[in-house]
């Protein structure tokens, strides 16, 4: 496959260590109680490092190798946050508008919408006050993937503002449904 443009960009001079900066993320990774780390620095156009770290388990009798599929999980918001700050760049959105402009449609509830309405940032930040996704939500056992629009509808409870939106941190995954359907709806 050809190369993916990264667009413009600029030699990043930390990275002029590529095997050192995969070592340390692998020392930090056993730290932290991860087993595996798969490194792949990139400046610019040139991979600096392609380099697989660690085992597929912690008896460390089979060791990770390209092929090694690893779970997304929640690095996927990363990149949806980046997302949305190219569409703010675009002038597609503003992460600061209410979110009731960008998805009028959408099911949440914020008792406090009139005085502080729920924006994409607090999403972002994730001081929407909401709870974490149902079980329902997060481990379905149908093998179609679900659309952002099924997923959405699944457990409205879950979408509901405990506190006025931006004054408390709680951890949840069920913002960044909901600001991914609102990318969708701002890029097509």
């Amino acid at each position: 496959a050809p190369p993916v443009s990264l667009g413009r960009c600029t030699r990043d001079t930390s990275l002029t260590q590529p095997v050192a900066v995969g070592k340390a993320l692998y020392s930090l990774g056993r730290q932290t109680w991860v087993a595996a780390v798969d490194v792949l620095p990139v400046d610019c156009e040139p991979v600096l490092l392609g380099r697989n770290y660690g085992s597929k388990d912690w008896s460390g009798k089979t060791s990770v190798t390209d092929d090694t599929r690893f779970r997304a999980g929640s690095i996927t918001k990363s990149f949806t946050a980046l997302a949305v700050m190219r569409a703010q760049a675009r002038h597609l959105l503003n992460i600061n508008q209410p979110l009731r402009t960008l998805a009028p449609g959408a099911s949440f509830e914020n008792p406090w919408e009139k005085g502080r309405p729920l924006t994409l940032a607090h999403l972002l930040e994730h001081t929407a006050g909401w709870r974490d996704m149902s079980k329902a939500e997060f481990d379905s056992s149908d093998p179609k993937p679900l659309t952002i629009n099924e997923a959405l509808v699944l457990a409205p409870a879950s979408r509901m503002s405990r506190w006025e939106p931006g004054t408390r941190y709680e951890y949840s995954n069920s913002g960044a449904g909901l600001v991914s359907y609102v990318l969708e709806k701002v890029t097509h």
